[in-house]
This record gives C-alpha cells, structure tokens and sequence, in this order.
C-alpha cells in the first residue's frame, strides 16, 4: 500500500514539474534561494507567469518559501535532496520511488 502512495506522490510531483518554465525555475533555485524578482531576472521571465509557477511548484511542496520583509524568498524544499550525496551539487531531487536530475553531462565522444 505504502509504495502505491509512493508513486502517486511521485506522479503529481512529476506532473507539477511537467512544464518548461518550472524545470528552468528549479534549475535556477539550485544556485541557492531567491526572490520573485531574482527568479524573472535570470530567467528573462515576465513577473505575472513565474508568479503562477512558483505557486504550482509551492503547492505541491517542491518549493519552500520565507517571507523577507516584503518579499518572498523561495528555495527547493530541503527534503527532496538525496541524503547520501551531494545532491544540490549534483542537481538532483530526490522524490522516493523516482528522483529528477537537471544537471548536464559532458557531450559523448564516439569512437
């Protein structure tokens, strides 16, 4: 029954994850936690459109937030990093029975 529950939690999670624009606002968040504004500036993103992400990406608990003043402060919620590696480093979110990992390879050399 638990692996059942597991999988539909990593289901909706993957689904949440299933647009362009949240996967590069993950990517971003691995360089450490940064407000709405930050998040437009490195992305080239229009306020109102990373605003609807975040909360998508909030809402199913990929992302964490803190109030700073009158901003929000978001982050990759600390418990989807894999415990035995170094896991921002490597750009990988652990999600249970399935993880993501956004980082690039090197190209492969045929031959």
């Amino acid at each position: 029954m638990k692996q059942i529950q597991e999988f539909e939690r990593c289901a909706e999670l993957l689904n949440a994850l299933a647009d362009p624009l949240r996967l590069r606002i993950i990517n971003c968040l691995f360089g450490g936690p940064k407000n709405v504004t930050d998040i437009c500036s490195l992305l080239d993103e229009e306020i109102v459109n990373v605003s609807h992400h975040l909360k998508v990406l909030k809402n199913v608990k990929v992302l964490a937030h803190t109030k700073q003043g009158r901003s929000v402060v978001y982050r990759i919620h600390p418990d989807l990093f894999a415990a035995d590696k170094d896991a921002r480093e490597l750009k990988q979110i652990d999600f249970g029975s399935c993880h993501i990992n956004l980082s690039t390879r090197a190209k492969r050399r045929d031959g």
